[in-house]
């Protein structure tokens, strides 16, 4: 249990009480057998003061005086079998919003009363299921869209790890990978505009293999003996790891087997033990067995240094052409490495007819060359040669979200060093195009305006000097008292201050993070 002040609250010293047992606290607020293989019905009542709400995991049944005092206590109904971290007890001050569900539920958003003006989004994604006609303009494209995800995710939790729960916390990725990939799923569902599942490979998949690439890493399932190890895995792998195995069982298996035999309960886990008890992944080798033969070698080998092997399904296009891509749309857990002539007729390809390849390959090529690279498997210029081709690609954000992540880390390799700049004068005449394209005015385009700051953020880092002034610009008109430039405001402040030159442009930020009420604002700043 907690029991803290709200940070910034406008009225002052506002107190919030809240409990969050998982994984093992529940023990510490009452007797109980704490463990995820035992569940138990709840009867809540909660005392507090009269300006204060209780709340619960279930519906209020009555709210009453208690007798010769200034206090009283609120009652919830029984609770239906739950595990003991999932019992909630919260007295507090917040607000709320309200409407029904499709099948006549009431459907609840609570928040610090000066925010719940901010909650209409959340209501209406969380209430319907389907696509909201509330466009937030407080808020970033990505915020929205993180939004979406963060509410399809926990709604998810409401069957896995809530009602469903695993036998044992070694098995913790069944709770978190499932939410984790079904809350893109969900977001899909409201927004298919968004392509919110080929945010995955960007958000998810490609960090998640490039952490996952590391001796420090850790399998998916782990053995827990105490509950001080628990704690430990819930990490990336657990969630995004997670999402990205189920996401090749899905494809494996195909979207309706895999939904009924999920449905039954049937074990479809089996054939993936390889990928969940053993940490890392593998990098397969394509070579084709003479030339313009049909018939291809493949060898599997560990990304790194190891003996282990996987059990893995090569998935590739069956075309007649002279050239091949495995692991389609990188549905697959590992990289795939080519022959030298495999890699070149790849680039070719790219550079002449790009679209001959799906959105989700082509990003998978720029992301396995640039990851072999780095290791060592392969030569960067093969990545750098590839990478050329984006100049064609002006409406596709997961690229750019892709060569992004890529470059970034190759800046890091090379900072404070000659190849520091020839990178970022690369990065600028790559971007430059685009840059000008696309602009500083938000559209009314989801997708573009995600493109748009990608972009953004690609050019100032590369030090793209129109990029620097005009950012440069919106910071001074921000801390001169003019509007912010909502969909860029990150991107205002990251770049901005770093330009900042006076002591008043400092004193102007740390002000405003003393007195900003707006969490996520606070958080920005």
């Amino acid at each position: 249990m907690v029991i803290a002040p709200l940070a910034s609250h406008p009225r002052g010293s506002i107190y919030l009480a809240t409990s969050k047992f998982q994984p093992t606290y529940a023990r510490q607020a009452f007797p109980c057998f704490d463990e995820p293989s035992f569940k138990s019905t709840f009867s809540v009542s909660l005392v507090h003061e009269k300006e204060y709400t209780a709340l619960s995991n279930m519906p209020e049944e009555i709210t009453e005086p208690v007798p010769n005092t200034d206090l009283f206590v609120t009652r919830f109904k029984k609770s239906v079998p739950m595990v003991t971290y999932l019992a909630c007890f919260i007295v507090c001050d917040f607000e709320y919003k309200a409407t029904t569900t499709a099948s006549g539920k009431p459907f609840r958003v609570y928040s610090v009363p000066h925010l719940v003006n901010t909650t209409s989004y959340a209501l209406e994604v969380g209430s319907k299921g389907d696509e909201s006609s509330v466009r937030p303009k407080q808020v970033s494209p990505q915020d929205q869209q993180r939004v979406a995800e963060v509410i399809a995710h926990e709604m998810t939790h409401m069957w896995f790890g809530n009602l469903v729960t695993m036998d044992w916390w070694d098995d913790l990725w069944l709770n978190e990978g499932f939410a984790s990939y079904m809350e893109y799923k969900g977001v899909d569902h409201c927004h298919p505009e968004w392509k919110a599942m080929s945010r995955l490979i960007t958000t998810d998949l490609q960090p998640v293999m490039n952490a996952d690439s590391s001796f420090n890493s850790h399998p998916i399932v782990q053995r827990v003996g105490h509950p001080d190890e628990i704690t430990e895995i819930f990490d990336r792998i657990s969630y995004a790891k997670g999402a990205s195995i189920l996401r090749m069982l899905e494809f494996f298996s195909g979207k309706e087997k895999f939904r009924i035999n999920i449905s039954a309960g049937r074990d479809i886990f089996s054939i993936m033990r390889t990928w969940t008890e053993q940490m890392g992944f593998p990098y397969v080798t394509i070579k084709r067995k003479s030339v313009n033969s049909t018939s291809f070698v493949v060898k599997q080998n560990r990304f790194l240094k190891n003996e282990e092997l996987w059990r893995t399904e090569i998935i590739f296009p069956v075309k007649n052409s002279d050239w091949i891509k495995f692991n389609v749309n990188q549905t697959g857990y590992y990289l795939v490495n080519y022959e030298e002539e495999g890699w070149q007729k790849l680039i070719d390809l790219l550079l002449t007819n790009h679209e001959a390849l799906t959105p989700s390959d082509r990003s998978n090529l720029l992301f396995d060359s640039f990851l072999l690279a780095q290791a060592g498997y392969i030569e960067l210029d093969v990545f750098m040669s590839m990478s050329v081709y984006l100049k064609k690609e002006t409406d596709v954000t997961l690229l750019w979200l892709t060569a992004s992540a890529c470059f970034t880390r190759f800046a890091d390799w090379v900072e404070n060093t000659e190849a520091s700049l020839l990178l970022k004068s690369y990065v600028s005449g790559l971007t430059d195009d685009l840059y000008k394209k696309l602009g500083w005015t938000a559209s009314d385009s989801h997708t573009e305006n995600l493109l748009r700051t990608t972009i953004l953020n690609l050019a100032c880092g590369a030090d793209h000097q129109d990029c620097l002034d005009q950012v440069s610009q919106l910071f001074k008109n921000w801390t001169q008292g003019g509007e912010k430039s909502t969909s860029l405001h990150n991107l205002v402040l990251k770049y901005g201050i770093s330009s900042a030159s006076t002591e008043d442009d400092w004193n102007h930020m740390w002000n405003k993070y003393l007195t900003e009420h707006s969490p996520v604002e606070k958080q920005l700043i």
